[in-house]
């Protein structure tokens, strides 16, 4: 949507619907990282023997796979649920997703931990979705950017928690409420949303009336927003052209922000964006090997240890979605993205060549995850929305969530062939991620469809010159 300078009372309102969504994304990312930070609660009736590396690490790898499979289920329903009952509606739904699956969770039960993963994980999937499409189609173009970072800032905020919480695991025996609380944890912020949207938010958002023909509630929801004039001129010129159905992003509007969308997935998922917080654990409690072919005695194989470096991770990756918030105005996104690319594989190489040196490795690995939270990582979600539409977004979810699943399995390597994977992948990428990439800072979906469609916008403007004429024939004026 678009906003002009006199429409500046309902920004506190807009300001309001963002922070009240991004509750999702809290919840979100505690769900994101709980059983990585607080295992011991499952493992616990799980594994017979604690010591069992191996049966650890195969329980893992399967809870792992239940939340990102319940993710690809979420994101492939969030196309009708967004589409047919609102973007408002779909959030609702995530919240008694993420409430259900937790209370599911923490029952002593297999077969119902295993469904609370894949619901906990349909929620996911879900609000990944529809959270950057809500505050894209609430924000005005020139506010987008920082509006819309609030998602990857909450979300870093959830993952967070977990690993805060578990400070009590540095104790020998962990209180088994403190085992729970993780995994209850997403309930309080979708009880807090979910009370918000049924009491406080009124409205949907204008884009869904407008798709679905209600131009009485899509000028309302216009006024409850912006609280000023031009809002007829902005419901029409947005209504325009709309293109609707996962068919229409392969059409001459779309096809290349879907190109550059998956390209931007791949290199990002690939180069460790999400997959590298899921293990951090595991890459820190990995050895090196020294030039005599032993493993390093290091304090990094202490839990404790492992524990406070992701706390600490945590606050730095918080702090890193900070300063890229502030960065994406600036730079903007596509000089962010590849920035942060190049930037890590230069990392890469560092990594590579402290091979011996433990410590000063891991220094380096926490660096590069500080990367990929100040650019890469923030700029994805923000990114999508800005090309393309909602049926688009969900197609990103989807994807994103199984090149996580693929990419979660490099993870048996050691670190240094690990990072050269990623070092290739930047490789590959980079080039037509430059190639195809264009910034959208500050413009609306019309117009990033045009930027990229030069040729269809032509077309357009062609035929809608043509009905001017017409219509201006049938009243002889010509």
């Amino acid at each position: 949507m678009y906003y002009t300078s006199k429409e500046s009372q309902g920004k506190k309102y807009i300001t309001f619907l963002v922070r009240n969504a991004n509750l999702g994304a809290i919840a979100s990312g505690i769900t994101f990282v709980n059983f990585s930070a607080s295992g011991e609660y499952i493992m616990s009736y799980l594994v017979t023997d604690p010591g069992d590396d191996e049966a650890t690490a195969y329980i893992y790898f399967e809870f792992l796979i239940y939340l990102l499979f319940g993710a690809i289920l979420g994101g492939l329903i969030s196309i009708p649920v967004v589409n047919h009952i609102g973007r408002r509606k779909a959030m609702i739904i995530a919240d008694v997703l993420t409430i259900i699956g937790c209370l599911a969770v923490i029952r002593s039960n297999l077969i119902s931990l295993l469904l609370g993963r894949i619901i906990c994980g349909a929620a996911l999937g879900l609000n990944m979705m529809v959270i950057p499409v809500y505050v894209r189609e609430i924000s005005p173009p020139e506010l987008s950017g920082r509006l819309g970072s609030y998602f990857r800032i909450c979300f870093t905020i959830g993952l967070l928690i977990p690993f805060v919480c578990t400070l009590g695991f540095l104790f020998d025996s962990p209180p088994r409420f403190l085992c729970e609380l993780v995994y209850r944890m997403p309930c309080f912020f979708a009880v807090a949303r979910l009370l918000n949207l049924l009491k406080r938010v009124e409205f949907d958002t204008p884009q869904f009336y407008m798709d679905r023909n209600q131009d009485a509630k899509a000028i309302a929801a216009l006024e409850k927003i912006l609280g000023g004039d031009r809002i007829e001129h902005i419901y029409h010129r947005e209504k325009k052209f709309e293109i609707k159905g996962i068919r229409g992003l392969f059409g001459p509007k779309y096809r290349k922000q879907v190109l550059l969308v998956l390209l931007l997935i791949f290199a990002s998922e690939f180069m460790g964006s999400n997959s590298l917080i899921l293990n951090t654990s595991i890459i820190i409690a990995q050895g090196s090997t020294s030039p005599d072919g032993s493993q390093d005695q290091d304090p990094f194989q202490d839990s404790q240890i492992q524990n406070l470096l992701n706390i600490a991770m945590g606050l730095a990756r918080l702090i890193s979605s900070i300063l890229g918030s502030i960065l994406l105005e600036k730079a903007g996104r596509k000089r962010l993205f590849l920035g942060g690319m190049l930037f890590s594989m230069f990392l890469i190489f560092w990594i590579v060549r402290f091979i011996n040196y433990k410590t000063i490795q891991i220094c380096v690995i926490m660096l590069y995850s500080l990367c990929q939270s100040l650019t890469v990582s923030l700029v994805l979600p923000i990114y999508a929305s800005e090309l393309l539409p909602p049926s688009g977004v969900s197609l990103q979810v989807v994807f994103q969530m199984v090149c996580l699943l693929l990419s979660t399995r490099l993870y048996e390597n050691q670190a240094t062939v690990l990072f050269l994977y990623f070092a290739l992948v930047g490789l590959v990428t980079i080039l037509p991620i430059y190639k195809l990439a264009k910034e959208t800072k500050g413009k609306t979906l019309n117009e990033v469809c045009f930027m990229f469609q030069p040729e269809y916008a032509k077309r357009l403007l062609d035929q809608s010159m043509d009905e001017s004429v017409s219509e201006l024939d049938g009243l002889n004026l010509l």
